[in-house]
């Protein structure tokens, strides 16, 4: 089974030969893996460790207006979800 087939299973609710895995990393993180795997881009580190899917595709956030909390430090946002973190 190849990562789409794996993606498109796993959507499917579909049995998988094992697991579809994705990773979501902070910049620090990732700055390690590309040294630890000595590679200049992340496609590398994927195909390093097998990862299946490549998200980062997400449609735009359009509900209410998102308020920041007066407390927080400055570079500081909230997400829709609620989570606040500083912004990159």
């Amino acid at each position: 089974m190849n990562h789409r087939d794996r993606i498109l299973a796993a959507i499917r609710h579909q049995p998988l030969d094992r697991p579809a895995t994705d990773i979501w990393a902070t910049p620090e993180v990732w700055d390690k893996l590309l040294a630890h795997f000595d590679v200049e881009d992340r496609l590398a580190v994927y195909d390093k460790l097998g990862i299946d899917g490549i998200m980062g595709i997400a449609p735009p956030y359009v509900g209410p207006k998102l308020s920041i909390d007066p407390a927080w430090p400055a570079g500081f946002t909230k997400d829709a979800w609620g989570m606040g973190y500083q912004a990159q």
